[in-house]
């Protein structure tokens, strides 16, 4: 196999330097303002990710790695009504169950006559699935411990955007955060 090499975009020392200045504006600017405007700034932390969300969900569509395109591939032959897996499922098996949910979801996005739309239901409903999971954890950590770390959650939630990206794979990542 070929090993593709992979060139930073910045030297290690700036990614440093930013990655402190980052880390300083987060303790010296954000978190004041969470505890003088709490819930100004987690209503505009819910809406900056849900606007992440929506860009992904609407800007990425389509197969993306092995994976990805098997289980996709898979869904649309159960929905074409083939019912027996492709090989791709004998080693990857972890997503049998996640192959059953989106022809579940399928089905009913067939029914309600969207089908040109089934990529992007994918991913808007991988995103539901991923907010319902931050929200339970922001309301556990707002009951449980103070607002302060909830909001605090929220700040990380949004900030890692990788969590976003996955919601436009279908593979057992998503589903099994939740």
């Amino acid at each position: 196999a070929l090993r593709r090499d992979y060139d930073f975009p910045l030297p290690s020392i700036i990614f440093v330097i930013l990655t402190g200045i980052m880390l300083w504006s987060m303790i010296f600017v954000i978190f004041p303002i969470i505890r003088r405007h709490n819930n100004v700034f987690n209503i505009v932390l819910v809406i900056l990710g849900i606007v992440l969300q929506l860009c992904f969900a609407f800007g990425i569509q389509g197969y993306f790695g092995i994976d990805d395109f098997d289980i996709r591939t898979q869904v649309s032959n159960y929905l074409n009504g083939q019912r027996t897996l492709s090989d791709y499922f004998i080693y990857g098996s972890n997503n049998i169950p996640i192959v059953f949910v989106f022809t579940f979801v399928g089905k009913i996005v067939n029914y309600v006559h969207l089908n040109q739309h089934m990529t992007l239901i994918f991913n808007l409903f991988q995103c539901l699935i991923l907010d319902g999971t931050i929200y339970a954890i922001f309301v556990v950590c707002k009951k449980k411990i103070s607002n302060e770390t909830a909001s605090i959650f929220l700040v990380l939630a949004v900030i890692f955007a990788p969590l976003s990206v996955y919601t436009t794979f279908l593979y057992t990542d998503t589903i099994s955060t939740s």
